[in-house]
């Protein structure tokens, strides 16, 4: 009976570690594109299959087999300002693109935000509701890699877009977010198409030819940054973030990390309304290591914590007392 219920055992776990290996192996790397009109395809005769995200699939695939998955979650007129007039927030998409859980999530957003009645009462919004927005997808993946998009210029000031609030707001708020977010790349559509009017027939969006070229101009960042490689290849994740405790907290939040390479650590914690509300640089000497954070001076209520080591983000919230 005992040599029965071994042999029961063996070939349970035999078959559990063959399940995982055919998993890991057959399992796709997920590419978000979150976006607007542009990224919907507007105008164009079939945007499943003619908008930038199906060009990329279709570039993707053919360079480097079935290995990605790419999804649009992307609707006309969209904001990425929380108090815009049509904020992205509200949508389904954007609840999809949550639950997706992607690995390389691609925003191009901020045209929409460039219309008076929403740049000139909300500008003061746009970088917080764009932190907001990153912190949100990485408490579903805190592996997640971003690429934030200069949006395409607008040709003529139509429907309220503005060009000079795309380059002289959006495009220097942008930045900022990149100075916060090390694993989040910048993607210049502006400069690359700022010469390129003939394939945006209205002035804003994208004809076929213009959708493909962008998707070509993220193929290329995406080759430049390594991203593809480093997504694709579990073996370059390093898991530092072990735990934090306790939580919710009172007067100190301590964190267990494995920091090998003996690298600064900082960290930012982030409120509910996307402000950083306590930040550290801390030098550490490697090995395992256990990080204390001074959290009695915050309000009480619901937070993030942002740690990054060198190249590496790790994301958690925690609930203060």
């Amino acid at each position: 009976m005992l040599f029965k219920n071994y042999r029961i055992l063996v070939v349970t776990t035999t078959l559990l570690l063959i399940t995982q290996l055919i998993s890991a192996q057959t399992r796709k790397v997920r590419i978000a594109c979150i976006g607007n009109s542009i990224t919907y395809g507007y105008d164009l005769n079939d945007p499943s299959t003619e908008a930038y995200p199906a060009q990329l699939q279709k570039q993707l695939s053919l360079t480097y087999g079935n290995g990605f998955l790419v999804k649009k979650f992307a609707v006309s007129a969209r904001t990425l300002l929380k108090q815009g007039d049509l904020p992205i927030w509200n949508e389904p998409e954007f609840s999809a693109a949550l639950n997706y859980t992607a690995d390389i999530t691609i925003i191009m957003l901020g045209t929409n935000d460039t219309k008076s009645f929403n740049w000139d009462n909300h500008q003061d919004e746009f970088i917080p509701d764009y932190k907001a927005m990153l912190d949100t997808l990485l408490l579903q993946n805190q592996e997640m890699k971003f690429f934030v998009c200069y949006p395409p210029p607008a040709f003529v000031d139509k429907w309220g877009i503005r060009d000079s609030v795309i380059v002289h707001g959006v495009m220097p708020a942008i930045d900022t977010i990149r100075k916060y977010y090390q694993m989040a790349y910048l993607i210049d559509f502006y400069h690359a198409f700022k010469d390129s009017g003939s394939l945006f027939p209205d002035h804003i969006h994208p004809n076929i030819q213009g959708s493909i070229d962008i998707a070509t101009v993220v193929m290329k960042r995406m080759s430049e940054t390594g991203l593809i490689s480093s997504v694709n290849n579990p073996e370059t994740i390093n898991h530092c973030f072990l735990d934090c405790y306790p939580n919710p907290a009172n007067n100190v939040l301590k964190v267990k990390l494995i920091n090998k390479e003996k690298q600064d650590v900082h960290w930012d914690i982030i409120n509910c309304t996307g402000s950083v509300v306590s930040t550290e640089t801390v030098s550490q000497s490697g090995s395992n290591e256990e990080l204390t954070i001074k959290v009695a001076g915050l309000h009480p209520g619901s937070y993030v914590l942002i740690i990054n080591i060198g190249e590496k983000k790790f994301v958690t919230r925690f609930f203060k007392k």
